[in-house]
């Protein structure tokens, strides 16, 4: 059966092309063109007759060159993306991904591997708008009981209700995640159900697949279906899933579960910036540090997406923030207020903190967090006499 897609192969060797167009025409995409690059030249796509619907690219030895020229095109005008390296490392994998690939092969390809990965990228493609991405924003503690449920729903409710932005909450804990209860939801359906129908599924019909908060917050969870957390569930779709949803909002918090396995890397090497969330603890800091080293080792993470955020922060702690600083090598750590009782009150009754005490220490400390982790400056209110007086010209002014 004939496919119509309109896929461009791109290698600065003939016989890699050779083999992925003979592949792709064995699997029936017939409208395959071809890109041989010359010495010196990484562009895959200049001064092509016609921009492709999709790039399945050999990299060579001058990947990082490469990836950083399709990195450079817009993202709303990037072609979906397949590469195809003779090896590949964490660095290759983050910076594919950070490219828009949504997938990374190695030489030489596996016939079934390779048709997935090109469907993959097919459906996602056909079902994503010609907007931009939302900025995924991913926590995660460093040990049990740290706080980061507790501050991703928080930083995705200030979000929402403080800089008033479209915001998709995922709790990627498919078993026994509680992200729901923050907020007192009780969603019957979620990731399960919708990777049931992610054929179909785009970035409408994927909010189907959320419960709304009334803060406007959308909530995706695996649902509290009869043997939804028994369900095996495919890391990749669950990733395909996400990259669907990111076309829906301007930020994508995610609730990461506390273990490195596919679907917690693929999650993170494609998040603009992962907040580690730990205590002032000799176990949190060990704890903190194997993680971080595995998050720069392994997954290619840099200190400009790598935030540190210590919870219920305490001054008189024998482990002090520049100890954590130095000990880790980051860029200084977001400290969080700590009220054990106020925040204790939110979690059981499922308040958002800025609903239950909006001037409270450490609501300002959330409300600085989210500053910090999307970019975006703490909105500032005018008060006191000179908000009367602007007030009063406006209303003489409509008069």
């Amino acid at each position: 059966m004939s496919n119509k897609l309109v896929i461009l192969v791109v290698s600065k060797k003939t016989e890699a092309i050779d083999s992925i167009e003979k592949l792709l025409r064995e699997g029936g995409y017939d409208m395959v063109s071809r890109r041989l690059l010359i010495e010196g030249d990484q562009e895959p796509i200049y001064a092509v007759d016609k921009v492709p619907e999709m790039i399945v690219f050999h990299v060579s030895d001058r990947w990082r060159q490469e990836l950083e020229n399709l990195i450079a095109i817009e993202a709303v005008k990037r072609p979906a993306l397949l590469v195809i390296a003779d090896t590949a490392d964490a660095e290759m994998l983050h910076m594919a991904m950070h490219a828009g690939a949504l997938d990374l092969l190695t030489f030489p390809l596996v016939k079934e591997d390779f048709f997935k990965a090109i469907g993959r990228v097919s459906v996602v493609k056909s079902t994503i708008a010609p907007r931009e991405a939302a900025q995924v924003i991913s926590f995660m503690n460093t040990n049990g009981g740290c706080g980061s449920t507790f501050l991703a729903v928080n930083v995705a409710h200030v979000l929402a209700t403080k800089f008033n932005k479209r915001v998709g909450l995922v709790d990627l804990d498919l078993q026994f995640g509680t992200l729901p209860f923050y907020l007192n939801m009780y969603p019957r359906q979620g990731i399960s159900k919708a990777l049931e129908n992610l054929g179909t599924i785009d970035e409408e019909a994927v909010k189907g697949y959320f419960a709304r908060h009334s803060s406007g917050v959308e909530v995706l969870t695996n649902g509290i279906e009869p043997g939804a957390i028994c369900k095996e569930v495919d890391a990749e779709q669950v990733m395909q899933l996400l990259k669907i949803a990111s076309y829906a909002y301007d930020y994508l918090i995610l609730d990461l579960p506390r273990h490195v396995e596919h679907m917690t890397k693929s999650a993170i090497m494609n998040s603009s910036h992962v907040a580690l969330v730990m205590q002032q603890s000799v176990l949190s800091m060990a704890c903190a540090s194997k993680i971080v080293n595995c998050l720069r080792q392994q997954m290619g993470l840099t200190n400009d997406q790598l935030f540190v955020v210590v919870n219920r922060y305490y001054p008189p702690s024998p482990v002090k923030i520049d100890e954590i600083s130095n000990t880790l090598k980051v860029q200084a750590p977001i400290v969080v207020s700590n009220d054990f009782d106020l925040v204790s009150e939110c979690v059981n009754t499922g308040v958002p903190l800025l609903d239950k005490a909006k001037n409270s220490a450490v609501a300002k400390s959330i409300i600085e967090l989210a500053s910090r982790l999307s970019g975006i400056p703490v909105p500032v209110h005018k008060s006191g006499l000179l908000s009367g007086f602007s007030s009063l010209l406006v209303s003489k002014d409509n008069e």
